[in-house]
């Protein structure tokens, strides 16, 4: 979920981008983040939004909160965002203390457990998954706006399987941890390195806004 600043740096960007903005939420829970990226866009013509959610209790509410959402061409995959198209193993997020699950993770939880002990990682499910540059592909796209990834410590597996999108995109909203949640996550020193091109533009508690200089 977002912060109240982080939502005023992203709604300030997309005031800005010529109608209609192409938007792509990754991780998008039950779509919180996509329905204020929406509002904050110029109209008419409506946005474009395309949202992965790999949880499947997550996305059902997802697609129940964006069916009937007027006025927006809204693309919905139940799906994960990997370094491979195919099928992938998510580790299923519970918690013991209420009803949100929004951890769930293609990588095994290892500093998310002493973190947050109030969640548990105790099932696993086959799912699909696509690379970043599969689904720009699939979807048509030419560009993306704004790419917001909230991926649980897959964030190296977007950026390896989204070369080609990436060069496209103008503007990345990325999930940044100084420290390990996930096995195989990379920390935001590496997450950088592994981004040529691009420029912070704000720093959050546990995440970065960049921007594609070549965009």
């Amino acid at each position: 979920m977002s912060t109240p600043a982080e939502r005023a740096a992203i709604s300030a960007i997309l005031k800005k981008i010529p109608a209609p903005a192409t938007i792509m939420d990754l991780g998008a829970y039950q779509g919180e983040d996509s329905a204020w990226m929406i509002t904050a866009c110029s109209y008419p013509p409506a946005p474009r939004c395309i949202m992965v959610e790999a949880d499947k209790r997550n996305f059902d509410v997802l697609k129940q909160n964006f069916t009937a959402f007027w006025g927006v061409r809204a693309i919905m995959h139940h799906a994960a965002i990997a370094d491979h198209t195919g099928t992938c193993e998510i580790y299923l997020c519970d918690n013991r203390e209420g009803p949100e699950n929004g951890s769930s993770s293609i990588r095994k939880p290892t500093g998310h457990l002493h973190h947050f002990p109030r969640f548990e990682f105790k099932r696993t499910e086959t799912i699909n998954c696509y690379t970043l540059d599969d689904l720009f592909e699939r979807e048509e796209l030419d560009h993306i706006d704004v790419l917001w990834a909230d991926l649980q410590g897959a964030e190296n597996q977007l950026i390896a399987g989204g070369q080609r999108a990436l060069a496209k995109t103008k503007w990345l909203f990325i999930e940044a941890e100084e420290v390990e949640m996930y096995e195989g996550q990379s920390v935001r020193p590496d997450l950088l390195a592994m981004l040529p091109g691009w420029t912070v533009a704000q720093e959050f508690d546990y995440n970065l806004l960049l921007r594609n200089e070549h965009c």
